[in-house]
């Protein structure tokens, strides 16, 4: 039988999988997105480091900080199982299923290269001293008593639905998942945090291959929420990518259960590379 044969009847002897783990990681997002308009403020870029310059950690600049430390571990996870911006743009991806094309990847770091100068410059030249922890830092809602809700104001409104028409926008125009790729602040963090969990090799979460029962279906590609050209990490044998967010939409939809996670390091995690014909 050859390959193209192969695949062929793989494709029809296989279902597509919908597991349980999938389900409580879509159920996840879409109850952190509902919740989004009292988090966002959580998540806030301008609070971040506003909180900072007047001589304070805000709840914003302990959320970013606890992110960074997480990412040492468990890279990216928080982007697939706790983002409330992910619940909006896997919605999203069911109308518009575009794949993103990965020479426009390099976007990202024209926000990510400025917005950490920013967040780390700014404190340091403008900070007025310490003055302690004030965690709902531009969250307070004097006249209505309840602090650390995010929209209890005009000003979280706007910002709210700004960001939600933004996630709307480059969804529709450029495809799935396109605020990870080109605009979001928080993955810096994340990002940051795996490389260097990469060069000190600390154990955390990762994806390894058993690239030699890979048949080159592509059905990994296919489903990957970061439009990621699965099959070729699976073939080089290092599935090592700063846009995986580890989601296991891959593992789960592979009918020869190639890929899978594990918890070690870089180098322990890669495999021999080899090559499929097509």
């Amino acid at each position: 039988m050859t390959m193209v044969e192969e695949v062929k009847t793989s494709r029809l002897k296989e279902k597509v999988k919908h597991p349980k783990r999938q389900m409580a990681r879509r159920i996840l997002i879409f109850v952190s997105f509902m919740l989004f308009p009292v988090t966002i403020f959580y998540l806030s870029p301008y609070l971040s480091f506003a909180g900072p310059i007047q001589g304070y950690i805000s709840a914003c600049l302990l959320v970013f900080g606890s992110l960074f430390i997480l990412s040492l571990f468990v890279g990216r996870l928080f982007c697939s199982y706790v983002c409330p911006m992910a619940g909006m743009q896997e919605a999203m991806s069911k109308i518009q299923a575009r794949r993103i094309n990965r020479k426009t990847f390099f976007v990202k770091w024209l926000i990510f290269i400025p917005w950490i100068v920013v967040i780390i410059l700014l404190p340091i030249l403008f900070a007025e001293g310490f003055n302690g922890v004030k965690i709902f830092f531009g969250m307070e809602n004097e006249e209505l008593g309840i602090p650390g809700i995010s929209i209890l104001s005009f000003q979280g409104i706007m910002i709210y639905y700004i960001v939600v028409l933004l996630l709307l926008l480059w969804g529709f125009i450029i495809g799935k998942r396109s605020f990870c790729h080109h605009m979001c602040w928080v993955g810096p963090f994340m990002v940051i945090g795996r490389k260097i969990s990469n060069w000190f090799r600390i154990p955390s979460l990762r994806l390894k291959p058993e690239n030699e029962k890979c048949i080159n279906c592509k059905r990994c590609d296919r489903i990957c929420p970061m439009s990621l050209d699965v099959s070729k990490l699976v073939q080089r044998g290092n599935m090592e990518d700063s846009n995986c967010i580890l989601c296991g939409e891959c593992i789960d939809e592979c009918p020869k259960n190639v890929i899978h996670y594990t918890f070690t390091s870089q180098k322990k995690a890669q495999v021999p590379e080899i090559t499929i014909e097509k």
